[in-house]
Order: C-alpha cells, then structure tokens, then sequence
C-alpha cells in the first residue's frame, strides 16, 4: 500500500490518500481475451467535509495533460450507492484509462472518495496513473479547450472497455463494508 502526503494541503490537514494495487488471482476471459491477470489500482482519499470533494472532482487527483476525458455514465453498484464513470485517453502514451469512483460517507468525521482505475494496457507492467496535484495540467487544459475546442481534451466516442470488471470490483466493496 502506498500513501501520499500532499492531499493535505488541498483537502485539509486530517486527509489521507492511499493507494493499493488488486490484481486477480484467476484470469476471466470476459475481462482479458487473452486469459492474462487484470490490474486495478485503488485509490482511497479520506477526508473531514465532504464539501471539498465537490470542489476538487476526481479528475483532478491526476495529472492528465493531452489526455482525452469521456462524459460521466452514473452506475448503481448496490446498497444505494451510485458510482461514477468515465475513460481517459492519453494521445502521448497511446493508452486509455477507466475511472470508476465513488462517495460515501463513513461516519460524521469521515467521507471518502473510493476511485478504481484500470488500463487497457492488461501486462502486469502496465503504466497507471499516479495521484498527484494537477492544478497547472487543469490550466493547461483550460488553455487548450480555449486554443483548440472543447474536443482538444474531450473522448467524444469512448468506449467503456472495462466497466464490468470496474463495477464488480466496486460492488464487491460496497457488499464487504459494515453497514
């Protein structure tokens, strides 16, 4: 498990970023047709008030300069819990992302945002996106949409490859949690 440090300075003192890598143990074919193992990287951020999640959304833990994000698509994945979504392109690396991620609050003092991120890249090297503060990739997307059109950082046609597996994992989650 991996943490980070800098969520603090953005969501408050008491936040806490991590980061575990789930990799199954059995291949699924209906996830792989080449029957390999498939990764999926879970990030975890913590926080006090649920309000600065609204304010930072979720592409905005990652650095996604020329990369093409896709609309949101909301999914029930149980217990009333509705997830949220979407894949990134990245042009430079020729690889797309899927981001499935929700919210859920844990207690008074407790909020997280729960985000799943698989790459159709499925060898176990396969290059993943790291948390990091990304408000100056966020301004050199605003200047591309201004220089380029909002189709410079926008997935007009994607495809959501790898939502079953995305939804199962996060299903699996929401069922094991103390309710």
């Amino acid at each position: 498990m991996t943490e980070y440090s800098w969520p603090r300075r953005y969501f408050g003192v008491t936040s806490e970023l991590t980061r575990q890598t789930i990799r199954t143990t059995e291949p699924n074919p209906a996830w792989d047709t080449q029957n390999r193992n498939r990764t999926v990287q879970v990030d975890v951020l913590s926080v006090r008030r649920p309000s600065t999640l609204e304010v930072y959304p979720s592409q905005t833990m990652y650095e996604l300069e020329n990369a093409r994000v896709s609309p949101k698509v909301a999914i029930d994945i149980g217990r009333g819990v509705v997830a949220e979504m979407y894949t990134i392109v990245d042009d430079d690396l020729l690889l797309t992302w899927s981001n499935l991620n929700f919210v859920w609050v844990r207690s008074p003092e407790l909020t997280q945002r729960i985000t799943l991120v698989s790459v159709d890249n499925h060898e176990p090297d396969a290059q993943f996106p790291e948390p990091a503060p990304s408000m100056a990739t966020n301004g050199a997307n605003t200047l591309a949409v201004l220089l380029r059109g909002q189709n410079a950082v926008s997935d007009t046609e994607p495809e959501y490859k790898d939502r079953d597996m995305l939804v199962t994992l996060a299903g699996e989650i929401v069922r094991e949690q103390q309710w």
